[in-house]
């Protein structure tokens, strides 16, 4: 979940709990629970020109606020952006690059991690849209999973194709596929409520 809020033209607050996470694998222990929060500031340093992108910058901090070690970390982790948006032709690019300094958990060597995104949008009618995006990050702990930490990310590379349409004024409706480097598919329902 997302909230986001205009804060000016140029700013912008965004807020991403996980009220409610299960973790129900075949074999090994369960977890259920509240997820860490995620609060991002975003500034926008220039539109785009003729000559160059628009250029934005972000600062995230990740609160430890999950109860279980099979849900988060229990560290406070920091994280910079920029993001560089383009249109061309009948679509708009979007790329991210950012660096996350991640807190360390008890007894596990931890590395800090470089990921980027490269997204792409196009009209797909007058009200809806057709979307791609590529994410990836190095590794935070030696492989794709970690069993003391295994929040701790791997090396992770997924590509998302999606559509989604405009059902009213102030309601947005998408459906999405992921597939990552783990071979996991998994599909992507969603809504944007905009109050304005």
């Amino acid at each position: 979940m997302a909230l986001e809020y205009a804060v000016t033209n140029t700013w912008e607050l965004l807020v991403e709990p996980v009220p409610y996470t299960a973790i129900r694998p075949n074999v090994g222990p369960r977890a259920t629970g509240v997820g860490d929060l995620e609060v991002t500031v975003i500034h926008g340093l220039w539109t785009e020109s003729a000559g160059r992108p628009a250029i934005a910058v972000a600062a995230e901090v990740k609160l430890a606020t999950a109860e279980s070690r099979l849900i988060g970390t229990d560290k406070t982790d920091f994280t910079a952006y920029v993001i560089a948006s383009r249109r061309f032709g009948a679509v708009d690019l979007h790329a991210n690059l950012g660096y996350s300094i991640l807190g360390k958990p008890t007894g596990i060597s931890v590395s800090n991690l470089v990921d980027f995104a490269l997204g792409g949008i196009v009209q797909a009618g007058p009200r809806a849209i057709a979307f791609a995006e590529v994410l990836g990050n190095t590794s935070a702990a030696g492989g794709p999973e970690n069993s003391a930490a295994p929040e701790l990310a791997g090396g992770e590379l997924s590509g998302t194709i999606g559509y989604g349409r405009d059902v009213s004024h102030s309601l947005f409706v998408s459906l999405a596929a992921t597939y990552d480097n783990t071979h996991a598919v998994m599909l992507r329902p969603g809504f944007t409520l905009r109050i304005h």
